[in-house]
């Protein structure tokens, strides 16, 4: 049995992190005040932030073809399919407007009322050109980007 030093509570070893540089081999702050701690250190430092935000980019880039690997086969297996269909379930339901600004917008897209842009309006490129909406209760009232941009907008 340990006493944690930041919360004063008796814990048994395996309460604790391993750490090579102290005597008894143990952190000398419990796992759950540790956590608590990494946490509020993540959420307060701005730097911390915008670091780790640019590695997850670089890693993305670097990772592409792996990244799409993972998640087609995780999208192919029974566990993925049914955690899939639940997310989807729950953002529909959360976002209804979103959801009938979409349907709007195929609709018109395929009646000929709504004509996609070829190029995108932020950076002017031609690859998977997207419809945006500013504001989902005007249905029609869309900007066309690629896909690039449109995930740097939202």
């Amino acid at each position: 049995m340990k006493i944690c030093s930041r919360c004063k509570e008796e814990k048994d070893y395996d309460g604790f992190y391993k750490d090579k540089a102290a005597k008894d081999g143990f952190n000398s702050i419990c796992k759950k005040c540790r956590l608590e701690m990494d946490r509020t250190r993540r959420e307060s430092d701005i730097v911390w932030k915008e670091k780790k935000k640019l590695q997850n980019i670089i890693y993305h880039e670097k990772n592409r073809e792996a990244i799409a690997e993972r998640k087609k086969a995780w999208l192919s297996s029974d566990e993925g399919k049914k955690s899939h269909r639940e997310s989807t379930r729950k953002w529909k339901k959360k976002n209804r407007d979103a959801v009938l600004a979409h349907r709007a917008v195929e609709r018109a897209v395929k009646k000929g009322i709504l004509i996609p842009e070829t190029n995108c309006e932020i950076c002017n490129g031609t690859t998977r050109i997207e419809a945006h909406h500013p504001d989902h209760r005007f249905r029609l009232k869309v900007i066309w980007l690629c896909k690039y941009c449109h995930e740097k907008l939202t």
